[in-house]
């Protein structure tokens, strides 16, 4: 069952450089899912489910955004976020243009409330007698 956690101004490095307020409203995620989120920003919403994904170093985070019924395109958009320090980076258009963007703030805020599963380890191959 899904609760709402709290609602709050995010921070971070990240939202530092951000000139407009930015809301993240998350979600208890069921065992094995992805966490559920909606972030606020200048009264428009967007949804999305986050993931950690495997990464070779710093914290990886895959963030798709879900359908809100406003379009009839099903396609969804997914960004993958690096959370590495200074050194963080996002996909989206945002980080690409200003450097800084909603979903490394939204990542970062997760992390920090221990909302995001470990990483699934990487599958090895069997071991050959």
């Amino acid at each position: 069952m899904s609760n709402v956690i709290q609602t709050h101004p995010a921070v971070n490095a990240s939202a530092a450089k951000r000139k407009r307020p930015l809301t993240i409203t998350s979600y208890h995620p069921e065992p094995g899912m992805p966490v559920s989120l909606v972030i606020t920003c200048d009264g428009k919403e967007s949804h999305y489910w986050a993931e950690r994904i495997r990464s070779e170093f710093g914290i990886a985070v895959r963030f798709s955004k879900a359908w809100d019924g406003r379009t009839r395109d099903f396609a969804t958009e997914e960004y993958d976020v690096l959370l590495d320090g200074d050194r963080s980076s996002c996909e989206c258009m945002g980080f690409l243009r200003h450097g800084y963007c909603r979903h490394v703030t939204a990542a970062v805020q997760l992390l920090a409330e221990g909302k995001l599963q470990p990483a699934p380890r990487p599958e090895h191959a069997p071991e050959r007698p």
